[in-house]
């Protein structure tokens, strides 16, 4: 099997939906909602919030629900999440800089400011209320 290639009955797979385990879910989803700008229909009376994001589903679940529907308890990072980032992804690579200078004026806390990375894409980096990374990114044109 070439690496990469999924057997024949494998291959309908996808990842669809990352699930992002919160402390306080109406303070995240108006984060996320309000300042980040990712649509969601939750309305506070939900146990979690979906947000309409194209190309994959983009949730948030009270982490002191997860014990009930795992049944064992979970274990979470601390502080900054280094664990993992999500990325946001512009077409322009100067959109990255007005997003992150719009995030900056409302108050975000920043990882590192836009730059050119060598694998040519143009990155910032802020962080949300709980210190989950969130990548801004745009490839750069010379990348394409």
């Amino acid at each position: 099997m070439v690496q990469g290639t999924a057997p024949a009955g494998l291959r309908n797979r996808r990842f669809d939906l990352l699930t992002l385990f919160v402390d306080d879910l109406p303070r995240m989803a108006r984060f996320y909602r309000d300042t980040v700008g990712v649509p969601t229909p939750w309305d506070g009376a939900a146990p979690f919030a979906e947000f309409q994001h194209p190309g994959m589903r983009f949730a948030l679940f009270p982490r002191k629900a997860l014990h009930d529907a795992l049944g064992v308890e979970a274990t979470f990072p601390a502080g900054r999440n280094g664990t993992f980032a999500l990325s946001l992804m512009f077409d322009d690579p100067t959109e990255v800089d007005a997003e992150f200078e719009r995030l900056y004026d409302l108050g975000v806390p920043m990882v590192y400011g836009p730059r050119d990375e060598p694998w040519g894409v143009r990155s910032a980096m802020v962080q949300d209320p709980e210190g989950n990374l969130i990548e801004l990114g745009a490839w750069l044109p010379e990348a394409g």
